[in-house]
């Protein structure tokens, strides 16, 4: 994928052993044609739209479908087949490009881990993701070249919206600052529970705690 000022220009390899399974193809992996591949370009082009969707700036684009070309590959005895369909899509964009969501389910309904590999490309910088299964991508230029002042400003507003929409953890600070008569008795608090509660997450992202959710959850609303 390569993302720029004002489009996204997404290629998609698709095995075609994968395609088989899913689009109606005039004969198998081996004996497959490139005039048979045409032929299926249109039932090739309406799966892949209805399992890849991508969003630019917040707004759901409409893909324009480009040239259908075959991959070769060759077999043990040395005879080249089409092992991969190689489809191109183009998803313009009337505002610059700032943020790019995409999402896939290919093969979700014959295969419930399907790996795929995204390649994004973005004003020079490129990243691998590895993904199994469906999955979305949330991309912006910041995260895929990410600086240290990037990535705290990050974590900041994601611990923000965590907190806010955590009425949980609200309520708990706010029966615990009920205690507090002074402002430097309320700044230990606050201070008491973001530490405490950066120490649990953290042991429990490193997997070093684990805990039944049962039990958590009654000593929580205990």
């Amino acid at each position: 994928m390569e993302i720029r000022p004002n489009e996204v220009l997404w290629t998609v390899d698709v095995g075609v052993a994968g395609l088989e399974k899913v689009v109606r193809l005039p004969a198998g992996e081996l004996e497959l044609t490139e005039a048979q591949l045409q032929a299926a370009r249109s039932d090739i082009i309406a799966y892949l739209l209805e399992c890849l969707k991508v969003d630019i700036n917040g707004n759901s684009v409409e893909a324009e479908a480009g040239a259908l070309e075959p991959v070769y590959a060759s077999g043990p005895t040395g005879q080249k087949y089409i092992s991969y369909a190689r489809q191109h899509f183009q998803f313009p964009s009337t505002a610059e490009v700032k943020r790019v969501q995409l999402s896939s389910a290919l093969f979700f309904t014959v295969i419930r881990n399907h790996q795929a590999a995204v390649i994004v490309s973005w004003r020079g910088v490129q990243k691998v993701y590895n993904k199994y299964g469906p999955y979305q991508l949330d991309l912006t230029f910041a995260r895929l070249n990410p600086t240290i002042l990037g990535t705290a400003v990050e974590f900041i507003l994601w611990g923000m919206h965590h907190i806010f929409v955590g009425y949980d953890h609200i309520a708990f600070l706010m029966a615990l600052l009920l205690a507090a008569q002074r402002l430097r008795d309320m700044v230990r608090v606050v201070t008491s529970f973001t530490v405490a509660h950066s120490i649990t997450l953290l042991l429990a992202a490193l997997d070093l705690i684990r805990l039944p959710g049962a039990m958590t959850e009654s000593l929580i609303a205990a």
